[in-house]
């Protein structure tokens, strides 16, 4: 499956993401680990998840092409500046890593011909009516 995750970074920025078996690889060469040894492995997640891991998943997963590590860590910043935080970040990317269906048993879905797409804001990039 590959499902595109739009991170929106502030009112009038995103960033798609869509990893491909190709792209993980390039993201673990960058990050010199395995992505199966941090995503199938309980209690260890939250301590191979650092800065490192974040910006190798933009750079590898941008779908609008790659990125510079300063633009990466720029738009890091850009999307804690605006409410965000690292750890819902992160989270956006290992949801979009699993997406892919390439670290869950069984027989992948037929990829649609344009790709679902999933958004997600920070609490101060939602318009009023939709803040709790």
């Amino acid at each position: 499956m590959k499902e595109v995750t739009t991170i929106r970074l502030s009112k009038d920025k995103k960033l798609d993401i869509r990893f491909t078996i190709r792209l993980l690889n390039q993201m673990e060469r960058e990050i010199g680990q395995s992505l199966i040894s941090i995503i199938n492995v309980p209690n260890t997640m939250l301590r191979k998840i650092d800065i490192d891991f974040t910006v190798a998943a933009l750079r590898n997963g941008v779908s609008n092409g790659n990125l510079t590590r300063e633009q990466a860590l720029d738009n890091i910043q850009e999307f804690c500046d605006n409410g965000g935080t690292l750890d819902e970040l992160n989270g956006l990317i290992i949801k979009a890593i699993i997406d892919t269906g390439l670290f869950t048993p069984g027989v992948a879905e037929p990829v649609a011909e344009t790709p679902a797409k999933v958004e997600v804001l920070p609490k101060e990039v939602l318009p009023e009516k939709e803040k709790k």
